[in-house]
């Protein structure tokens, strides 16, 4: 898969393209794509994605909580195992938030990446200002012989998928929810690190996965996860948190327990899939009960997956 960072330099082969933040790739984001793959791949147009870094919420709002759902790696990987070819992420600063919605369409659309089908949501506004909406879009394409798809929002039950409402139910810890928005289980990737061997000394080892900077997590507390390495994939038990009954951190932290796993992983890239909320992170006592509670926990993690 291409990426493409400056737009001034991409390549001139005419393309379909899927625009948004695409931040978790929910299920109303693959309805976009998989629009944009069904023309690019009828039409013999390069399937493209136009997204934007940094996403424009944290340009416009530099000190707000942190919200993105997954980092950027992810983002690319999900958006590659997809079938997406090329991806355009220029920078957004504020000559890209400056341009109006007609420099958008007649630049960045039309010249730099030669789009010949335009997916969105309904909702999309571009432009300075958010000037733009969709019935512009649709006048430009019909103006221009450009194909524009607008679709509307994708249902969950009763809750419309979207990034926000991911984010609600992250802050439930209701990994279930979010799933079921995703379309694919909530996850965050990391390196396994060197921690202080507590879980060990508890009769619990532990991989220390290492949290990405910037993430909006779930709610603190103990999962039911599956780890991924690899070609493999391992039951397990998770705690994210600031650990409150040993040495408490301010800086939160994923200790994952593998059940029935003695293999050394160190430095190895993993990604931790959260299954099922099990409990709140809570403070104990002491040792001997903290450690007659992971035992519950993990048999309550085994009945779970």
């Amino acid at each position: 898969m291409q990426l493409i960072r400056r737009l001034e330099t991409a390549s001139t082969s005419p393309t379909a393209v899927a625009i948004g933040n695409f931040d978790g790739l929910h299920q109303g984001h693959h309805q976009v794509i998989a629009t944009m793959l069904r023309d690019a791949r009828g039409l013999e147009f390069t399937p493209s994605v136009l997204t934007f870094e940094p996403h424009p919420r944290r340009y416009f709002a530099p000190t707000a909580p942190l919200f993105r759902l997954e980092s950027l790696s992810q983002k690319l990987h999900r958006l590659r195992a997809w079938g997406v070819e090329r991806v355009y992420m220029p920078r957004f600063n504020a000559a890209f938030a400056a341009q109006s919605a007609e420099e958008f369409l007649e630049t960045v659309l039309q010249k730099q990446i030669q789009a010949k089908v335009v997916v969105t949501g309904e909702n999309f506004a571009f432009g300075k200002e958010r000037g733009g909406n969709t019935a512009l879009l649709r006048d430009w394409g019909a103006a221009h012989g450009i194909t524009i798809h607008t679709l509307p929002a994708v249902t969950q039950g009763d809750t419309v998928c979207s990034s926000s409402a991911v984010r609600e139910a992250l802050s439930r810890g209701d990994v279930a929810q979010a799933a079921a928005l995703l379309g694919h289980p909530y996850s965050i990737s990391g390196r396994v690190l060197h921690g202080d061997k507590r879980g060990r000394q508890l009769g619990f080892p532990t991989a220390n996965v290492a949290l990405p900077v910037g993430l909006k997590l779930p709610a603190y507390g103990v999962y039911a996860v599956r780890l991924r390495m690899g070609e493999g994939t391992f039951p397990a038990v998770a705690n994210l948190g600031i650990r409150p009954s040993i040495n408490a951190h301010l800086k939160p932290s994923l200790e994952v327990h593998l059940f029935d796993f003695d293999t050394d992983i160190y430095g190895t890239k993993v990604t931790v899939e959260f299954v099922a909320h099990i409990r709140p992170e809570q403070k104990f006592d002491s040792l001997d009960a903290l450690k007659a509670q992971i035992a519950i926990d993990c048999a309550a993690a085994r009945r779970l997956l």
